[in-house]
């Protein structure tokens, strides 16, 4: 009984204590300190500046994705009268002692200290430390070498001093005890750093610890005579309450990123050290969300003892939250996206191993090494489904995800480094930013360019006849493409553009893409908006290419990817030549040369004359001389390789050459087809609405043209990709939906990319992608799955029975519940 009692007491004391800080330093951590002045009297006054609190994130429902939760901090202010070296040391054992307690009741403490210590073990056992800078994540060089700058100088540590040595300095300043190993000195210089960073505004307190428990509020508290400067202040933290789910939609917080920034957001309230949004909604819709801005900003008229503790609150103006953003997502419907596509993935990992286990001898032949473990295998993938008539985004899938709640209060270096070394690169928005080749998803805006343009009927028959050839010099097969099914060529006979979408035939589409030409495509592509942006409010969006020399290699560019294997290549030949000649030539020299000779690569493929004008020229190689030795030809041939020609257009017809294309910009395309020719804007914000619950903006739909395509050609694409899922019709995918309850409801695509045109491509190793729409009368949805190195396209059927049946069974449902019965009235 006597024990209870105590508890009791105890508990007293905190709800006590509690409540006093709540009264005492209400909106501490949502504000930054104003003016400082003494009155009169002689007591000491301060304006506090308080800030909004950021709004939510909700889903198209009004599910909670991102909020605020009340939370403690713990935060020092320094008297700056003290600045002796007894003084700093007196500081430092405050904030150390301050930092064991937190600790000891499962806190952590702030980690900003931007010098770092890496161990390294060499071969022999020992080991070494190597300090370094280090400035956050996704900073530019540029970003990276100001911030250095900018800190060297508030630090007062020189532009000379090696990372170690401002380290071991910076220990002697704030005298950080010798026998205090690394882990727990960076913890005080974090504190200290914070204090130095701000000593141009030393009224303002810096926090200690963020989201203490109640238990560490109360014993700082009750211990503020000895932890002087120490104290409590009321503040919140972003939650996440979905944790990974649309993490890459929705976003996190986390510092400014570049000193423009900080520039330009101080200039609307902000405090520098005020988080903002780094990716996704969070970052696109920071100036709707932020309660930082000088509109939502109150204040708060306070007395303040000789340690800046608040002892009195005089008056107070209440700051304004900033707006909620609602977006078009729907999380039912990403969360059943989710799951489903999570289990695809390991369903066609456990099947590809299976394969490998029973094809061993076939694998090994193939495989790079001849080790079946060199064999990439399915391990990531992305979904999207959107609202074919709106062009709002439903669901956004990235798998794997990450969790958003370990950014809040800024993540540790142990978890971004986990997170950047994991090669299925989780941060990564593979919907929006990966580009890769569409394989047979792309079939359907070749069939409707060569449709509208008139180059095919859409009852002409074209017959699948093997290598296509119709390209190559003398009907050549070396290096020419061939349908899926060969040698079975006879499958693929009297192919009209609906049997070619069914049966998915290369070679109907081979001759589509050689009647069109490239520019052609390029045009219809365009339109599609296969080739540009979608719009969608979340930032890092890549942007699809289609073909032609622009695409392939623009001499007029950066010599990068293949264009800098085919340079490196004429460096090494025009050093053999001079070697040969009994010659040398500086390393530049040669380099100009092979750069001069790789940018004569155009359309105009009469170039030999210059290749032997440049080499006369830069190396002093006789013209007469690279003509008689084949040199000037063996050049031609190697930039041969960046020159577009007829064969890569027919490739193109595939979705292979080098089209490449983002999951997103395929879902707009899909949905272009089946809703009349609308191409929309993809848009992830339904609305916005400030804190009394009224609406700021509506976010309408934003058709950007339409295809004015024919409506008999557009039904006809529409049915070819509904036979490819129909048993009756025999389509690639039939097999797979034969016993699937809307297989009558649906139209889809697959395609499997190719990742490699060599002789000894793994099959294995393909782009999965599968794209659909439901339902086929009316479209309402399209969904678009992309697994790499997923095997075939048709593996991909899971995700999209799920999402489609989980769609058209809730749909259903809703309908049903708005039946009128019988005997029932309308009110």
């Amino acid at each position: 009984m006597e024990q209870i009692n105590k508890r009791l007491v105890a508990f007293g004391i905190i709800v006590v204590l509690l409540f006093s800080v709540l009264i005492l330093q209400l909106g501490n951590v949502i504000f930054s300190a104003g003016d400082s002045t003494t009155d009169s009297s002689g007591r000491s006054l301060r304006t506090i500046i308080l800030k909004g609190e950021r709004g939510n994130i909700l889903d198209r429902n009004g599910k909670v994705l991102a909020y605020n939760e009340k939370s403690y901090n713990i935060q020092f202010l320094r008297d700056t009268s003290n600045r002796t070296e007894t003084g700093r040391a007196i500081d430092t054992e405050i904030i150390w002692e301050t930092i064991k307690i937190i600790e000891d009741l499962g806190g952590t403490t702030t980690d900003t200290f931007n010098i770092y210590r890496e161990e390294n073990v060499r071969d022999n056992g020992t080991s070494s430390q190597e300090y370094y800078f280090y400035w956050g994540y996704g900073l530019s060089e540029e970003a990276q070498a100001q911030r250095e700058e900018n800190w060297r100088k508030n630090m007062n540590v020189g532009d000379s001093r090696s990372p170690e040595e401002i380290y071991n300095y910076l220990r002697r300043v704030y005298q950080i005890p010798e026998e205090m190993p690394y882990e727990d000195a960076r913890k005080l210089l974090s504190v200290w750093q914070e204090i130095q960073l701000l000593t141009w505004r030393s009224y303002i307190p810096v926090i200690v610890a963020y989201n203490v428990s109640a238990e560490t509020v109360a014993i700082i508290e009750t211990r503020s005579d000895k932890l002087v400067g120490m104290s409590a202040s009321e503040s919140v933290v972003r939650m996440y309450p979905k944790s990974t789910t649309a993490a890459h939609t929705v976003g996190y917080m986390g510092k400014m990123q570049s000193e423009e920034q900080i520039a330009e957001l101080t200039a609307r309230g902000y405090s520098p050290m005020d988080a903002v949004g780094v990716s996704g909604v969070e970052s696109t819709m920071e100036q709707y969300l932020t309660g930082n801005t000088s509109e939502h900003q109150g204040s708060q008229r306070v007395e303040v003892d000789s340690s800046g503790k608040v002892i009195r609150v005089l008056d107070v103006t209440a700051p304004t939250s900033g707006d909620d953003a609602v977006l078009t997502l729907d999380l039912e419907l990403q969360q059943v996206t989710e799951t489903a596509l999570e289990k695809n993935i390991t369903e066609i990992r456990e099947a590809q191993e299976g394969h490998i286990a029973a094809n061993l001898e076939r694998y090994q032949e193939v495989a790079p090494g001849g080790d079946v473990n060199n064999i990439d295998l399915c391990e990531s993938g992305s979904a999207v489904v959107i609202d074919c008539n709106t062009g709002g985004l439903l669901a956004c899938v990235n798998s794997p995800s990450y969790d958003l709640n370990l950014f809040t209060g800024g993540i540790s270096q142990e978890d971004y480094d986990s997170l950047l070394n994991d090669k299925r690169n989780p941060l990564f928005n593979k919907a929006i930013a990966s580009k890769m080749a569409p394989g047979s998803v792309f079939k359907m805006a070749i069939a409707l360019a060569a449709l509208e343009e008139g180059v095919v009927q859409l009852d002409e028959i074209i017959n699948d006849e093997g290598y296509y050839t119709t390209t190559s010099e003398g009907g050549s097969t070396v290096g020419a493409p061939k349908c899926w099914v060969y040698p079975n060529i006879s499958q693929h006979q009297d192919q009209d553009l609906i049997k070619a979408l069914k049966d998915s035939c290369n070679y109907y589409f081979f001759e589509c893409a050689n009647r069109l030409g490239i520019d052609r495509i390029n045009d219809w592509c365009h339109r599609l908006g296969l080739d540009m942006k979608t719009g969608i409010e979340v930032n890092g969006e890549a942007v699809g290419q289609i073909g032609g020399q622009k695409v392939l290699f623009d001499n007029e560019g950066p010599i990068g990817g293949v264009a800098y294997l085919v340079y490196k290549n004429i460096v090494n030949m025009l050093e053999g030549y001079l070697e040969e000649l009994g010659r040398t030539a500086d390393k530049a020299t040669v380099e100009s040369c092979a750069e001069m000779l790789v940018r004569l690569v155009s359309e105009n493929t009469q170039i030999g004359s210059d290749i032997r004008r440049i080499m006369r020229e830069e190396l002093g190689i006789a013209e007469a001389v690279s003509n008689s030795n084949g040199w000037s030809s063996e050049i031609a041939s190697a930039l041969s390789e960046l020159r577009w020609n007829p064969m890569q257009t027919v490739r193109t017809g595939m979705g292979q050459a080098v089209v490449s294309v983002t999951p997103i910009e395929i879902a707009r395309y899909v949905a272009a087809l089946v809703n009349g020719g609308n191409v929309l804007e993809i848009s992830t914000i339904k609305s916005v609405i400030d804190s009394s619950g009224a609406t700021v903006q509506e976010f309408q739909p934003n058709v950007l043209w339409n295809l004015n395509a024919s409506e008999e050609n557009l039904a006809a694409i529409k049915e070819g990709m509904r036979e490819v899922v129909s048993e009756e019709d025999g389509g690639t995918a039939a097999k797979y939906f034969s016993d699937y309850e809307y297989k009558d409801q649906i139209g889809g695509k697959t395609g499997s990319a190719q990742i490699s045109t060599s002789d000894k491509n793994i099959d294995l190793e393909n782009t999965a992608w599968f794209v659909a729409f439901a339902p086929y009368d009316d479209p309402e949805i399209a969904v678009v799955v992309s697994i790499p190195n997923g095997w075939a396209g048709a593996r991909a059927y899971t995700t999209i029975q799920e999402v489609i049946q989980f769609y058209l069974d809730r749909k259903s449902e809703s309908a049903s519940e708005n039946l009128i019965g019988i005997n029932e009235l309308l009110p």
